[in-house]
């Protein structure tokens, strides 16, 4: 908490945002804080905030627990995290060093040298985009099925190669168990 007890403080309007699925980030700090924190996800299949009065919104949700397993975007979820995973191993905890709190991660830095090239060229999408669209307001509106077939297509229509497949790996040793990678034979993620 000392480490949030700043910005907590002097914040009115506090957000998770993240890739997503279920919104555990934002149920546990909104749980340790007491405050109401807003989530904002690319995907959402899950919403743990709304059960304890928090509100979470995502660009992709599916709202019915039937249809996850026919979902592309959740099948292949793993490859937005491997994309959008930060260049440092996974959050431990937080040390105090001269009154000041220090973030200390695991020492598994997995990020690809692809990968940031991958990153890079993201940010420049968005970049490019925000620019481009900056006043258009809200009358741009997506269709996430389109997006989620556009998804579907370049990672499993059999365009990976073996080189791009094995540059995309993700930790997830809290609940997965350790290192997964992609396997172009099977079309899955293997640890």
């Amino acid at each position: 908490m000392n480490y949030a007890s700043d910005f907590l403080a002097t914040s009115n309007d506090i957000a998770v945002v993240d890739v997503g699925f279920s919104g555990t980030i934002q149920y546990f700090l909104m749980k340790l804080t007491g405050r109401d924190i807003a989530g904002h996800y690319l995907a959402l299949h899950s919403n743990k905030p709304e059960r304890i009065g928090g509100k979470a919104d995502a660009i992709y949700e599916i709202t019915d627990p039937n249809l996850i397993g026919e979902s592309k975007l959740l099948r292949y979820q793993l490859f937005l995290e491997n994309a959008l995973s930060a260049p440092f191993g996974q959050l431990i905890n937080f040390t105090m060093e001269n009154g000041r709190p220090k973030p200390a991660f695991k020492g598994d830095d997995f990020v690809s040298e692809d990968v940031k090239q991958l990153q890079r060229g993201i940010l420049d999408f968005v970049i490019q985009y925000a620019t481009a669209t900056k006043n258009a307001g809200n009358q741009l509106k997506s269709d996430p099925v389109l997006v989620e077939d556009l998804f579907y297509d370049i990672i499993a229509a059999g365009t990976l190669t073996p080189e791009i497949a094995e540059s995309l790996t993700v930790e997830d040793g809290y609940s997965r168990g350790g290192v997964q990678k992609f396997d172009i034979n099977t079309g899955t993620w293997k640890i």
